[in-house]
């Protein structure tokens, strides 16, 4: 929430429209990520952080954010083009290098890190989004920070590298990290728990755009309360002349697994509860 004397503009929206005036930087955007930014940024807009954007290009977004974000907040750009390092600024920092370079990334780290908010928005080649977010997602980022990938579309471009579920895409290959983030469900062995399940909170997809959050996750834990329960499962079946049969076959894994997998043995099991 802005303070009264707070002059910033109250949403990125408002920032990005406020650069539109003669001799400003140029700005692309979809439309449908504003958003989704908002919804990440605005809880972080009240204090500084330390926010870093792969892709410079024309150095608009850079203002553009600085403008957004709290005063004493640092933004940091990405880019390989030599000629980005002009729109260095006052909180602005420009570092020039190639995204998919470890080294490169890490002097990155070394000098404005750790970061709050990630936003790809390089090259948007597949290869290149997988090999930034596996390197910084891991070794840049503060506990609850978010890493967001936009112009995910290019996953879908065969001029990138792409198609529709394309293995090597970055779309498939953060559908894998979700899967990652529910390891605890569907791996027993402690052992082979991925890196993902520890370390992503979330993973939301939206058009256009992935975004990760960053946490330090454990194996989930139910949580319970009430001392009330139905004493009798077996009830809904008392009057089917079944009802022995149903009885047995419900302590039996195979069946309860067809029953819930196949839906005519669904249909079948309702038509012997009592109306």
């Amino acid at each position: 929430m802005r303070q009264a004397l707070d002059t910033r503009p109250a949403t990125v929206r408002e920032s990005f429209d406020s650069h539109d005036r003669p001799g400003s930087r140029f700005i692309r955007k979809e439309d449908v990520y504003f958003d989704v930014y908002e919804r990440y940024l605005a809880p972080l807009s009240g204090h500084p952080i330390r926010f870093l954007e792969i892709g410079v290009q024309h150095g608009g977004s850079l203002q553009m954010w600085k403008r957004y974000l709290h005063p004493e907040s640092i933004v940091c750009g990405i880019d390989i083009n030599p000629d980005c390092a002009k729109f260095e600024a006052p909180g602005i920092r420009v570092f020039i290098g190639d995204q998919a370079d470890a080294g490169f990334l890490q002097t990155i780290i070394d000098a404005a890190g750790p970061f709050d908010f990630i936003l790809d928005d390089g090259s948007h080649i597949p290869r290149h989004q997988i090999a930034s977010f596996e390197y910084l997602f891991r070794k840049a980022m503060r506990p609850g920070g978010i890493y967001m990938v936009e112009d995910c579309q290019t996953s879908y471009w065969a001029s990138y590298g792409g198609g529709l579920r394309k293995k090597r895409s970055f779309i498939e290959y953060a559908k894998h990290r979700s899967d990652d983030v529910n390891a605890w469900f569907h791996i027993h062995d402690p052992a082979r728990i991925p890196w993902g399940a520890r370390e992503i909170a979330s993973v939301e997809f939206t058009p256009g755009i992935v975004t990760f959050r960053r946490g330090e996750m454990s194996t989930p834990i139910p949580a319970m309360v009430g001392d009330l329960k139905m004493t009798d499962l077996s009830a809904p079946f008392a009057n089917s002349r079944y009802a022995g049969l149903i009885a047995t076959a419900r302590k039996s894994r195979i069946l309860n697994r067809i029953v819930r997998s196949n839906p005519v043995a669904w249909a079948l099991m309702q038509r012997f509860m009592k109306r």
